[in-house]
Parts: structure tokens; C-alpha cells; sequence
């Protein structure tokens, strides 16, 4: 689902206003290298230019490094002098001079050409221009002819080139940079290495694929293997139709995404291995980019495995993920986009057991720990009863259900993963689902609510929860809890919420009982919230609540913090059992 076409704008590398004084003579050159063969401009921003004595250059287009199939390049500049209105300048290819134009108006574009064709292979060049004050030379740049290279490059013709050696410890940008369409590039079993570092404002890219409008760019990458990138590993945006087969891929970088599309649909992916991702954030992510495939891939180790985000028609087909730290697959999208169409065949998530995707009235019933994680997207109308979930390898996955309605979850257990359920993105449309009779333990989380309004939920027992036994946040609308035991976690969490109703709640030995901030119109009745290590309940900045009949034993019963508004809490006595250490709400 293509929500906003926000693509970015692209950032110039213009250092500003030239400045160079030389007995009165100042030299502006805007130099481009266009190749006969209908080369694209849009590369002169992926690499920095660097001043070469006291001048700079701006708008190098493409930018260095520059691969070629055209063995006749011409070199387009436009230079700017104080002294002259007219001076000479002179192009040179490896030392030796090419082509010369005496007439060089100032801001006015001019051509020169290679005297003959260049060979094979990789030659440098620069212009020298000559006016009263002396000569003034652009700086040596690289340019590679031929299909054949060894270096990181910018592709800028369609065709086939091979990678001939390995790129290693590289720390330009995007080392690949492909501008052409309808390229292949083979890298014959070769590596595109980078240094492991990420710059400030700088995203580190093994081989990128970008263009500012969508479009279809027909490139394929085989035969390769991605280390070491910061950023990503393989990049796509706004690329369409393109083939990734026979890549390994390895990150150790910090938040790394390390194969990502964005706004890039029809593409094939295939016998691929992400591994080594301890500290990336997703292996694979598709955002707002439909009708791709998956095939034959192993991603291992990730905190997201592949990261499905506003993206539908997802083919995943004989896939394995496993062992990554959150989820094997995480899947997003709300109701009013609906992005439910893809299929699993065939996917193996950790403990090496199937994860199932469902999009429709699905009836699941006495499944004993044969799953590693279920996914329900716009099923609505189904039933879970008698599930059991419990992970021995790692501690993820989980029930998802995303834009799902009218679903029943009776009589289950939820054991060692991530989120134990979550439930979301309805937005502010009514759910009604129902969750009764369910435990949850030893989850970094026990339930989270997002965006999910008008469900029930009813004896349910978490406990020994790393994070927060209740998390919820931006949920509305008459949510239902009751006999809901939360212990030993970081308690129930509430944030920017409206109308959730807690009755019968015991909340004990968390960090919190109760933790709510931004959050009003709440009732929370006839509970018990004791032996919490902070606080019993702590409201930020929250109104309207009414809070009574329940029973408060912490060290530390009410905290406020924040802006303190009114909430409503009975203070008169009530007939019945004491509350003992004369504390009551």
C-alpha cells in the first residue's frame, strides 16, 4: 500500500558560493561528465567532492568513479572568471591532453571529447582552464570504461558488468550505485565490503537502486556477498521490477536495515542469506512496496527478520527465519489500509516450526506448541481455543492480530516470546474481540493494545514479565478488563487512552501497579494493587478518571507528576470488609 509518495528531496553536495582571490581572479567551475549513451544526472549527490586547492566543485554529474559502457564519454563543464570573459580550457585523460577550446565564455556551458576511443578499464581526468591569472585545474577524477571493474562504481549504462575482484573495507557511501536501468550486475561470487561505520547524516550503502519517481528499473544482482555496511546492505527505492538472486549478506552494524525497499513493487528476491545481524534492526524490510516475492531465504539473528510495513501481496515461499530477537516476521498495516493479501508457504520461524499467516475466518483449536508464531490480518470472525505457545530456542514471536475483528481467544497459554499477544490498528473503528481464560508468562510483554478499541478481555493471568504485563497505548473506546492478574513485571502501562474499563484487577510485586500518562476517562474499580516496588498507581498529566473501591497496599500508593487535573476517587467510607492499612480509593 502506497500511503504518501513522500520521497525524499535529494540533498546537494554544493559547498556554496566559490571563494578563491589570486591577484584578483576567482574560478567557479560546475563540471559534469555526460555520456553519449543518455546517461542519468541524478548521481552527482552520491559522492562528496572534495576542494582541490582553493577551488570547488559543485554538480559533478556522474559524480567520480563513474562505470561506462561508452568508450567515447564526453566531459561538460561551466566555469566562471573575474579576470576574463573569455579564457581557454583543456580536458586531459591520463596525463595527456584530449581536447582544448581557446573561447570559454563565463556560465556558459561547454563540451570537450576524447581525441579517438578510451580502452578498457579505468583512466583518470581532469580540466585545466587558463586565463590571465594562471591555470587552474578541476581536480583528477576516475572514470572506468567497459563492463568490467573491481571498485566501487556508479553504473550509469544499461547492460551487463561484472565484479571482478572483492571491494574490502570500503567507506564511500554508496559503493554501488546503479542509475542505469535494464543493467545486470554479476559479481561472480566477489564481496562489496564496507568499514562498519555509519556517519552522521550519511546512510552507508553496499549496492543501491534509487530513482525520485517511481519506476520500472529491470536490474538484477546475482552472485554477490554484502558485508559490513552501516546502513543497508542493498537498497531499493522507487525501483520496481528488479531481480536479487544468489546474494549473502552479513551485518554487524548497529540498526541496520540490511536488504530494504521502499516504494519498490515486483521484485524478486531469491536464495538468499542474511546472517551475523546481532545488532540490525530488520533483515529484510518491504515499506509501502507491493507484489514481491520472497524465495528461498535465510535470515538469522535480527531484531526483525523481514518487516512487512504497509506492504501488500507478499509472496514468502520456502522461507526461514529464525531466532531473531523480536520477531521472525513482523506485519503491519490498519484497517483503513487493509494490506492483507500476502501468503506463507512454507515459512519456518525459531524452534524450527511453522509461522502461519491468515487473512480470512481461520479455526484454530488444541494446536500444542506447533507453531512458532500466528498472524492474523483482516481475519476477522475467527476462534482460537485451547492454543499453547512456548518458545525453547529464543524468546520472540508471538499472536499478532492486525485489523482484525470479531475473533474469540479462549483457554490459552502463552509462554516464553516476545509479546505474548498483540492487538492493533483498528484505529478508532470498534474491534469486539474477546479474550477469555488466557495466561501469559515469561514474555517481554505480556498484552499490547495499539489503536484497538471496543475488546474484552476476561481472566486472564500474566505473570513474570521482563517489560509490562499490560501495555496500552492510543486505545480507546470502551475496552473491557476483568480478573486481570498482573505480577511480577513492570505492571500496566496506559498511555493516551480514553474509556478503558479495569474491574477485579490485582496488580502485584510490579515495578508499578498501575502506570498512567495522558490518559483519561478511565475507570479502574474493585481491584487490588499491592507489594509494588514504586508506586501503586502513578498518574501523568491524566483527568477525568474515576478510580474506586479498590485496595492499595505499597510503599507508595498515589504518586502525580506532571500537570495534576482533577480525577475522581471515593472518599467515604464504604459498608463492608476493611481495607487495611487504612488506605482506600
Amino acid at each position: 500500500m502506497k500511503i504518501i509518495k513522500s520521497n525524499a528531496v535529494k540533498a546537494s553536495n554544493s559547498v556554496g558560493m566559490l571563494r578563491m582571490l589570486d591577484f584578483g581572479f576567482i574560478l567557479c567551475f560546475t563540471l559534469a561528465l555526460i555520456l553519449i549513451a543518455g546517461a542519468s544526472n541524478s548521481t552527482a549527490d552520491l559522492f562528496s567532492q572534495q576542494s582541490h586547492g582553493t577551488i570547488y566543485y559543485t554538480s559533478l554529474s556522474p559524480a567520480n568513479l563513474t562505470q561506462t559502457l561508452n568508450t567515447t564519454p564526453v566531459f561538460t563543464f561551466i566555469s566562471y572568471s573575474t579576470t576574463n570573459s573569455t579564457y581557454s580550457c583543456a580536458l586531459y585523460i591520463d596525463g595527456t591532453l584530449h581536447d582544448e577550446n581557446s573561447s570559454v565564455q563565463n556560465n556558459t556551458e561547454t563540451t570537450l571529447t576524447v581525441n579517438g576511443t578510451l580502452a578498457p578499464g579505468d583512466h583518470t581526468w581532469y580540466i585545466n582552464c587558463t586565463d590571465a591569472s594562471g591555470t587552474y585545474s578541476s581536480g583528477t577524477r576516475t572514470i572506468g570504461i567497459g563492463g568490467n571493474f573491481s571498485r566501487c562504481a556508479i553504473l550509469v549504462d544499461s547492460g551487463t558488468y561484472y565484479l571482478n575482484d572483492s571491494i574490502i573495507n570500503s567507506s564511500i557511501p554508496s559503493c554501488i550505485n546503479i542509475t542505469a536501468n535494464n543493467v545486470v550486475l554479476d559479481c561472480q561470487g566477489n564481496t562489496i565490503d564496507g568499514n562498519e561505520t555509519t556517519s552522521y547524516g550519511i546512510v552507508m550503502s553496499g549496492i543501491v537502486i534509487s530513482r525520485d519517481l517511481e519506476e520500472l528499473t529491470n536490474i538484477t544482482i546475482r552472485n554477490c556477498t554484502v558485508t559490513g555496511w552501516g546502513g543497508r546492505a542493498i537498497y531499493l527505492r522507487n525501483a520496481d521490477g528488479n531481480t536479487l538472486e544468489n546474494l549473502v549478506v552479513e551485518s554487524e552494524s548497529y540498526l541496520a536495515t540490511v536488504i530494504y525497499l521502499l516504494h519498490s513493487d515486483n521484485n524478486s528476491l531469491s536464495n538468499i542469506s542474511l546472517s551475523n545481524l546481532s545488532m540490525s534492526e530488520n533483515g529484510i524490510k518491504l515499506e509501502e512496496s507491493d507484489y514481491n516475492n520472497l524465495t528461498d531465504i535465510t535470515i538469522i539473528g535480527s531484531k526483525y527478520g523481514v518487516n512487512i510495513y504497509y506492504s501488500d501481496h507478499t509472496i514468502l515461499k520456502n522461507v526461514k527465519v529464525i531466532n531473531n530477537t523480536n520477531y521472525d516476521i513482523y506485519y503491519f498495516t490498519k484497517v483503513n489500509f487493509m494490506d492483507c493479501h500476502s501468503q506463507f508457504i512454507n515459512v519456518t520461524g525459531t524452534d524450527n516450526k511453522p509461522i502461519v499467516f491468515f487473512n480470512s475466518s481461520v479455526h484454530i483449536q488444541n494446536w500444542n506448541n506447533n507453531v512458532s508464531e500466528i498472524i492474523l490480518c483482516g481475519a476477522d470472525y475467527s476462534t482460537i481455543d485451547n492454543l499453547t505457545m512456548n518458545h525453547t530456542d529464543k524468546k520472540n514471536n508471538g499472536l499478532i492480530l492486525i485489523a482484525t475483528k470479531y475473533t474469540n481467544i479462549t483457554n490459552s497459554v502463552f509462554a516464553n516470546l516476545y509479546r505474548g499477544i498483540y492487538l492493533g490498528y483498528n484505529v478508532y473503528y470498534p474491534m469486539y474481540n474477546k479474550f477469555a481464560n488466557i495466561t501469559v508468562t515469561d514474555c517481554d510483554v505480556g498484552i499490547l493494545l495499539r489503536y484497538a478499541c471496543s475488546n474484552t478481555f476476561e481472566n486472564i493471568t500474566i505473570a513474570n514479565i521482563t517489560s509490562y504485563g499490560i501495555y496500552i497505548d492510543y486505545t480507546s473506546h470502551n475496552n473491557v478488563f476483568d480478573k486481570i492478574t498482573v505480577k511480577n513485571s513492570e505492571g500496566i502501562y496506559f498511555y493516551n487512552n480514553l474509556n478503558n474499563n479495569f474491574t477485579n484487577l490485582r496488580a502485584e510485586n510490579n515495578t508499578y501497579g498501575i502506570y498512567i500518562i495522558r490518559s483519561n476517562s478511565n475507570t479502574i474499580t474493585n481491584s487490588t494493587i499491592l507489594g509494588n516496588s514504586k508506586y501503586g498507581i502513578y498518574i501523568d498529566s491524566s483527568s477525568s478518571n474515576y478510580i474506586y473501591n479498590n485496595l492499595l497496599n505499597n510503599s507508595v500508593n498515589i504518586n502525580f507528576t506532571g500537570t495534576i487535573y482533577q480525577n475522581n476517587w471515593n472518599t467515604t467510607k464504604q459498608l463492608g470488609t476493611n481495607i487495611y492499612t487504612n488506605y482506600y480509593t
